[in-house]
């Protein structure tokens, strides 16, 4: 996965028509697929049970501390000089091939136990499927990817920069907030989390995302640009707020369905949500928005995320 996404973002510098673009764009989504599905059971295997929630929180809030300092990196960089995306590419497609070394000398790819052989094909996924706690976790999980996350990219930009007002530059710094939020408050999260049941932090989560939808919105309505920029700003944050509910707890609640033995074919399963999710909103938004009914699309955002609480 990791020398996929490497040559997939190479492959970027060799970008001048649509096809090269589909070409490197498909190579780098592959290597990230194939990383997301086979970094969750690498760490829960490198920490005891009662820390698995503890260990995939900080790889959540590591994540995004990664994209606050890469973002802000390459901002730095492109400012200074605005043609400097080569560098960025070879910089970014280094650290996935020092990620690749770094799994090999620390002797993870021989001492990492393998998954029980199974028959190919679809058969191998029968009784995953079947498996009602496992379809439930990840259909709440679909519901919060399309009212949630994958409305951050889609509806937020075209609400903030359309009916609010704002600048694109707010965009950027809305984008900011939710980042350095979730990588500010993970670990005070992670630490209240620890009393609480991982159905109650998913709830959470469904209140705080269906809020801070209802904080753009009146942000969108706000009289003063001012306003609407903090609003837009402040809408953001709360959702990275919420981010820090549902990293330690849904997946912890999809690894404790399941034994080292199938473990990766459980994570496969939930990732579709996440793959599914990103296709199904936007053209949700799109529509919504493109018909002038952004308040009743943020209404209903914030409905289907409280469904899900």
């Amino acid at each position: 996965g990791l020398a996929l996404a490497c040559a997939g973002t190479l492959g970027f510098l060799a970008v001048h028509s649509l096809g090269a673009a589909v070409l490197a764009a498909s190579l780098q989504g592959s290597g990230f697929g194939i990383t997301w599905v086979g970094m969750f059971p690498l760490l829960i295997r490198a920490v005891e049970d009662r820390r698995r929630e503890d260990i995939l929180g900080v790889n959540y809030g590591a994540i995004n501390l990664g994209l606050g300092i890469g973002s802000l990196a390459a901002g730095t960089i492109l400012a200074v000089s605005p043609d400097a995306f080569g560098i960025l590419f070879v910089t970014d497609a280094a650290t996935y091939a020092l990620f690749a070394v770094l799994l090999i000398g620390l002797d993870e790819l021989r001492g990492e136990p393998r998954e029980a052989a199974v028959s190919a094909g679809i058969s191998a996924y029968g009784p995953i499927v079947r498996d009602r706690r496992l379809l439930a976790a990840t259909a709440i999980s679909l519901l919060l990817v399309i009212a949630g996350y994958s409305q951050i990219t889609s509806a937020f930009p075209a609400w903030a920069t359309g009916p609010a007002g704002v600048s694109r530059s707010i965009v950027g710094f809305a984008f900011a907030a939710n980042t350095w939020a979730i990588a500010a408050l993970q670990l005070p999260a992670l630490r209240l989390l620890r009393d609480w049941r991982r159905t109650r932090a998913v709830a959470v989560t469904g209140l705080v995302f269906g809020a801070s939808w209802l904080v753009v919105l009146a942000a969108g309505e706000a009289s003063s640009g001012t306003l609407a920029a903090a609003g837009l700003i402040a809408g953001l944050a709360i959702f990275g707020a919420g981010e820090t509910f549902l990293s330690p707890s849904l997946p912890g609640i999809v690894n404790r369905l399941t034994g080292d033995e199938t473990r990766g074919r459980y994570v496969a399963f939930y990732s579709l949500s996440w793959q599914a999710g990103p296709m199904i909103g936007p053209l949700i938004s799109g529509a919504m928005l493109g018909a002038g009914h952004g308040t009743a699309l943020f209404l209903g955002l914030a409905a289907a995320c409280a469904l899900a609480a």
